[in-house]
């Protein structure tokens, strides 16, 4: 019962951490909670996100108790190593969140980033389509703030208008760069 309940309230976007982890996961055999960290660090994702052996392990416990991973216990030697997999609830968990959020303008630049980055297994057709969401999203945004900016004078004390110039600039650029990442997505795809 607690995994089900876990399951259920654990549908928002998964921490960066946690993607992290069940991407690393879906590339093949099991792995060592130790090997994840040094993985993580190999790509350059510890520039970005903590990377400690604590973060590794309790994402890797919040992703045990939700069944999107398991461990399995073996013997090196003498040693007792446990290791991870991906479950194929857990596949389905980071299939969901990656095309989530490629199609959501609205988190962060590092969340969008690392998505584009772990999403290799992704066509890149199906990349195109969710990041052309993303794009519609962005423009009814922008239609929205510059529909907001029209009420507000310019020479008011520190308006409300700065925020909205600020938020149509970071739209308009936003958008550029997503037609940018389909252009390229889509050279990708005719050198293949």
């Amino acid at each position: 019962m607690a995994k089900e309940s876990y399951t259920k309230t654990h549908t928002k976007l998964a921490k960066p951490a946690e993607l992290s982890i069940l991407f690393i996961l879906s590339q093949g055999e099991r792995k060592t909670a130790y090997f994840i960290k040094q993985y993580i660090n190999k790509i350059g994702l510890h520039e970005w996100m903590p990377t400690s052996m604590v973060t590794v392990y309790n994402a890797l416990k919040r992703l045990a108790k939700a069944n999107f991973v398991k461990e399995k216990n073996t013997k090196k030697g003498k040693k007792d190593i446990t290791c991870y997999y991906i479950t194929e609830s857990g596949k389905k968990y980071l299939d969901k969140n990656l095309k989530s959020e490629l199609a959501n303008p609205f988190q962060n630049y590092f969340r969008f980033d690392l998505t584009i980055g772990l999403s290799s297994y992704i066509p890149n057709e199906t990349k195109i389509d969710f990041i052309e969401q993303r794009i519609l999203k962005l423009r009814k945004s922008l239609k929205d703030v510059r529909k907001k900016l029209r009420n507000y004078k310019m020479n008011t004390p520190f308006g409300a208008w700065i925020i909205l110039d600020h938020q149509i600039y970071y739209l308009k650029h936003e958008i550029a760069w997503s037609k940018r990442l389909i252009k390229l997505l889509k050279q990708q795809e005719s050198v293949v």
